[in-house]
């Protein structure tokens, strides 16, 4: 009796000290997960506060570097100046306002036409990481040349150098934008001629079973390339291209009423002369 009792007390003591152990363990593993997720939260804290740091650090590089080429927009550097002792050096003048340096660019071409001038260059005031930009864009241009890219030009958009193409070197587009201007049209660009194409699957002893194909100037390619060296993308300008499809009626077509119909189209000005010295005399 008393062995089976000690058997029964013993069994529940392990029964208990197993309950006791289960809780405690649970209440471990909840503990230590709530602590993984404030320390986990404590390294979210700290990253963003050294990110904040960071960010500060490089608005203040930003912003000493906006300073300093604030500081330089009424400058202008002259490299290769002649000297006394048969030297160079180079120069910085600072000028009243940033006009003061662009009215120079403008005009820094007929300076250096001046026998004293020949050999000095006139800049603005670049910053170090302009001058590292410009080196860049220069190399670049220097390589597509190599690869056989022809007119390119550095040219100077919102006083950032890019590369651009150099419309005015090509003949046809110079002429066309020099003649528009005071309302001409060249005399050959009127004449045309015509050549036959039979049709196929025709009788070709037929004259009617031939298509007229006329040869002309190619206008609107022409004018398609002016458009990219006129003023219609600046601010106020306006741009108009008009196509002219006259069938079969070259040379008899009823030139009053064609500009009778532009002047209903509120057509006018220059673009208006252009078509009708273009209408004008035209010959087969």
């Amino acid at each position: 009796m008393s062995s089976s009792l000690a058997c029964t007390t013993n069994g529940n003591l392990e029964t208990k000290i197993n309950k006791l152990t289960y809780i405690q363990l649970t209440e471990v593993i909840n503990e230590n997960n709530l602590l993984k997720d404030k320390v986990q939260q404590l390294k979210i804290k700290l990253s963003g506060l050294e990110s904040g740091q960071i960010n500060i650090i490089l608005q203040g590089k930003l912003f000493s570097k906006f300073i300093n080429r604030e500081s330089r927009t009424r400058n202008i550097v002259l490299f290769n100046v002649p000297e006394f002792s048969s030297t160079s050096c180079s120069l910085r003048i600072v000028l009243p306002s940033p006009s003061g340096v662009f009215e120079i660019l403008k005009v820094k071409r007929k300076l250096l036409n001046v026998t004293k001038f020949t050999s000095v260059c006139i800049s603005t005031d670049r910053t170090p990481l302009q001058q590292n930009y410009f080196k860049s864009i220069l190399s670049e241009i220097i390589s597509k040349r190599d690869n056989g890219e022809n007119d390119l030009i550095i040219k100077y958009i919102n006083n950032i150098p890019t590369i651009s193409k150099n419309y005015q070197s090509s003949a046809p587009i110079y002429q066309l934008t020099s003649n528009f201007d005071p309302e001409h049209f060249s005399n050959l660009w009127r004449h045309t001629n015509i050549v036959l194409i039979p049709k196929p699957i025709k009788n070709k002893f037929d004259i009617k079973n031939y298509r007229p194909i006329s040869f002309i100037s190619t206008l609107s390619k022409l004018i398609k390339k002016h458009t990219e060296i006129c003023l219609a993308f600046r601010r106020n300008e306006n741009l108009i291209t008009i196509a002219l499809n006259i069938t079969k009626t070259y040379d008899i077509a009823w030139k009053k009423r064609v500009l009778t119909i532009f002047h209903s189209f509120k057509i006018n000005g220059n673009l208006f002369i252009f078509i009708k010295n273009f209408l004008k005399d035209r010959k087969i």
